[in-house]
């Protein structure tokens, strides 16, 4: 037999043989007692839900609760049980491990189970693990000098982290920035960087190794790598006016110029006059000019042929058509001296 808690009136009669009674009145007081309650402890990443489980144990049978639970980052959730409730799971959800800087936090959620007249309570251990960012990154194909162009994007369960990111260029440079945090869990990113050349020299394209390290706020990291290709470019030689006109055997006189996009390619130059004189070294000037001269020795056409080459083996060609022209005829006149 159940009595709910409170004053009670219980009365008693005693009857003898010859049928006489006798009643009496007894005052009880039922005193309340408080729920015992237990809860389970839970280890959860970032961003997941926490369930906390436990009892609530109450000889009262009547008892409706009132489960208070302080979730210790903000939250506070009042849950009503009916009577005779024994068992609870409860579910929330954490942004982050915080503080920051630390791989993991720990969280004490407090419980507290109220039957109406007194409150039972517990508490409870919620470890919260960072997880670290991971990071994809796509590379990119540019001619020499030109800027190549970095994608990334970051991907971390943690929507409250942010993140340090380093980029090694592979020529030597780096750089670091920071990035906030976004709500989504992905964070992307774009950088840009020139590459002045494609090293080492000798070789038409060169790739460069370029890698990515993300750290949040935690110091998890995660890194990436990718390649940027850096083609060669030949340079561009303009040879001076296309059809020139001299006297044979007096000596013809021209310039030109060269340009490359690659700033820090050497160059070598050869010129052919095309008059079976063969390939000759062609001094190069510093501002990337030549200077041509040579005498032709027969009246008719020629193609000079001036060819630019870089450090890297790739030339560029220009020509130029001479007319050769003959001499006027030298007339001396002789006769008796007057």
């Amino acid at each position: 037999m159940y009595v709910q808690q409170g004053s009670h009136t219980a009365t008693a009669c005693v009857t003898d043989d010859d049928l006489a009674q006798t009643c009496g009145n007894l005052s009880v007081t039922i005193a309340n007692v408080v729920p015992t309650v237990t809860a389970s402890n839970h280890t959860i990443d970032e961003n997941g839900l926490a369930t906390v489980s436990g009892t609530i144990s109450d000889p009262g049978l009547l008892d409706a609760f009132s489960l208070i639970i302080n979730w210790a980052d903000g939250p506070i959730d009042t849950i009503a049980l009916p009577a005779g409730t024994q068992t609870f799971s409860e579910t929330h959800q954490y942004l982050d491990d915080n503080p920051s800087g630390d791989p993991s936090d720990n969280y004490s959620v407090a419980l507290s189970a109220n039957d109406g007249v007194d409150a039972g309570a517990a508490s409870a251990t919620v470890t919260v693990n960072n997880v670290p960012p991971s990071v994809t990154i796509s590379g990119d194909t540019i001619d020499e000098n030109g800027i190549a162009t970095l994608n990334g994007v970051i991907t971390d369960p943690g929507t409250l982290d942010t993140f340090d990111v380093t980029i090694v260029w592979g020529d030597g440079a780096s750089e670091s920035f920071s990035l906030p945090a976004t709500t989504t869990g992905t964070t992307p990113f774009s950088k840009t960087h020139q590459y002045l050349d494609d090293n080492p020299t000798a070789t038409f394209s060169d790739t460069y190794t370029v890698s990515v390290t993300v750290t949040d706020d935690d110091s998890g990291s995660g890194s990436a790598t990718t390649f940027v290709n850096v083609n060669n470019v030949a340079p561009v030689v303009d040879a001076g006016t296309f059809q020139s006109v001299v006297v044979q055997e007096e000596t013809f006189t021209s310039s030109g110029a060269f340009t490359d996009v690659g700033t820090q390619d050497t160059h070598t130059a050869k010129v052919n006059y095309g008059d079976g004189s063969g390939t000759t070294t062609l001094t190069l000037n510093p501002d990337n000019t030549f200077d041509l001269s040579h005498a032709y020795l027969y009246v008719g056409e020629a193609t000079t042929t001036v060819k630019v080459c870089d450090d890297d083996g790739e030339c560029g060609v220009s020509i130029a058509q001479i007319l050769i022209l003959a001499a006027d005829p030298t007339v001396t006149v002789t006769g008796p001296t007057p």
